[in-house]
């Protein structure tokens, strides 16, 4: 497969050499702290780029990608949902609760060039009127849209979940501006006047109590210590159940399901086991492997496992979804960016090319068969992260990533929310979303090495790391639990039903606070 970097833009005679790259300014040049609101970068020189693949043309992706970015101080914001427009204009978002002051814009442009526009945007006080001295009476200006004739009272939504922040209430209309107010927090999509109560020690549906109408069965997370011992260094684990779960490492396979203990299912079972999914019946797939060969195989509760496959490398993750039959296809991806689809039963078949010989993948995730994300990270010194987009019939794409302030290392975890939705987390506190088509970066609340992520939005995520600890994201950062063991894997059958495991046997379980 030939491929070759495609750096031009059509024009009617073929190809001309593009400018370079600049931006000149930000419209409009203030908000208010507590709205936010849309804005547009401009400048010139904001051209595609990607891999031309000249036999299949088809397959050839031209990236618009953009990362932009405020700062101030030690202060480093992601802008929200920054889409190429064209060779011009970007448009992007400012959340709400921005500190007051002058803030610089930082652009990433589709060509990965860097550009920055010092002190360019002000953000006043809640209290500080209109920005740019606009007025709420008339052509009132708010997050960068006119107002022109629109005469009804809107809120602003950050989140996106249809419910605005009431005290952003104005005469104004136009991208972000819904009608109903009443959201207690517009950084999280899934707390609203229409969310769903749980039990997590929030208000899920903004009526002002706490988990009302739930029963929280857990206090906290509790400690179990019977399975620790040499040997049992867990891996990964994966919950069907509200009490039922699987947990794999090494060579160690146990079951739980609901008050009957762990029992150990490792009979029959390959080495190296370090990938687990169920599906709704209790049946598990399990994969792993070493030194260059891969396996994969099922498990039952009371019978262990079944005779393994072999597959040409170790696996990465793997995912399972309901087939077109009524039955399950597990979605397998290889350590080298292989693909396997498998239903349990038949011989598998490994499709697809492997990704370059300088990326080795750590996890895969995905929200169905064909939005299937794997990450993991150059092999080189220094290391560099990477997360590339699978295809139904194994064909790869290497996503663009932020190129500010992000760490040398590799991605160790991914969960994806949605085709256009995911969170991924790696080394030296390297945390990054997908939102609107781009990834993000999100500053992170330590260096350590976040081993694994589960989301239940891009706006309310948890994660883990090698030292330990259990941290939440919904806007701003909550230690969850901590433990002197790192956490390699955590799984959830909801927010009240959490399960950590790592080594020695540590296996932790309870609500999410």
């Amino acid at each position: 497969m030939r491929f070759s970097l495609f750096l031009c833009v059509v024009v009617v005679a073929g190809c001309e050499r593009p400018g370079e790259s600049a931006l000149w300014a930000i419209e409009p040049t203030g908000l208010e702290s507590s709205r936010g609101g849309p804005v547009e970068l401009r400048g010139d020189g904001f051209l595609p780029a990607g891999p031309y693949d000249f036999d299949r043309p088809s397959r050839s992706v031209l990236t618009t990608v953009v990362s932009a970015a405020v700062e101030r101080g030690d202060e480093w914001i992601e802008l929200v949902d920054a889409t190429w427009v064209d060779a011009q204009h970007i448009d992007a978002t400012v959340p709400p609760g921005l500190a007051a002051g002058q803030w610089s814009v930082h652009l990433v442009t589709p060509r990965g060039v860097a550009l920055v526009l010092s002190d360019a945007l002000t953000i006043e006080a809640a209290d500080g009127g209109p920005p740019d001295g606009g007025e709420l009476d008339g052509g009132a200006v708010d997050g960068g849209f006119d107002a022109g004739p629109c005469l009804t009272f809107t809120f602003f939504d950050g989140d996106g979940d249809g419910f605005g922040a009431p005290d952003s209430g104005a005469l104004l209309c136009g991208p972000g501006r819904v009608l109903i107010a009443g959201d207690c927090n517009d950084v999280d999509p899934l707390t609203s006047p229409g969310g769903v109560e749980v039990c997590n020690a929030r208000d899920d549906d903004c009526d002002g109590v706490v988990d009302n109408g739930v029963v929280c069965t857990d206090a906290g997370f509790l400690r179990l210590t019977d399975l620790s011992g040499a040997g049992n260094d867990f891996l990964s684990t994966w919950a069907w159940g509200p009490d039922s779960l699987w947990i794999a490492g090494g060579a160690q396979l146990f079951v739980h399901e609901g008050d009957g203990g762990f029992i150990d299912e490792s009979a029959g079972c390959p080495q190296g086991m370090n990938s687990v999914w169920a599906d709704s019946a209790g049946r598990a797939f399990v994969g792993g492997g070493n030194n260059g060969v891969g396996r994969l195989t099922t498990a039952t509760r009371g019978a262990g496992c079944r005779a393994s496959q072999l597959v040409s490398e170790p696996v990465a993750g793997m995912v399972g979804f309901a087939s077109a039959d009524g039955g399950v296809l597990v979605e397998i991806v290889l350590r080298n960016g292989r693909r396997v689809s498998w239903d349990g039963l038949s011989s598998v078949q490994v499709k697809g090319s492997p990704v370059p010989s300088n990326y080795v993948l750590h996890d895969a995730h995905g929200s169905s068969p064909d939005a299937l994300y794997a990450v993991g990270g150059t092999t080189g010194s220094p290391q560099r992260p990477a997360v590339f987009r699978l295809e139904v019939d194994g064909g790869f794409i290497a996503e663009p990533l932020p190129t500010q302030n992000v760490p040398d290392g590799q991605l160790r975890g991914v969960w994806v929310v949605s085709a256009t939705e995911a969170v991924a987390v790696g080394d030296n506190g390297l945390v990054l979303r997908r939102v609107g088509g781009a990834w993000q970066r999100i500053a992170p609340p330590t260096r350590a090495n976040y081993t694994t992520v589960r989301a239940f939005s891009v706006g309310r995520f948890s994660l883990s790391s090698d030292v330990g600890s259990l941290r939440q994201w919904d806007g701003q950062w909550t230690l969850r639990y901590t433990d002197p063991l790192p956490v390699r894997d955590l799984t959830a059958f909801d927010e009240a039903h959490f399960w950590l495991v790592g080594d020695r046997g540590f296996i932790s379980h309870g609500p999410l606070p």
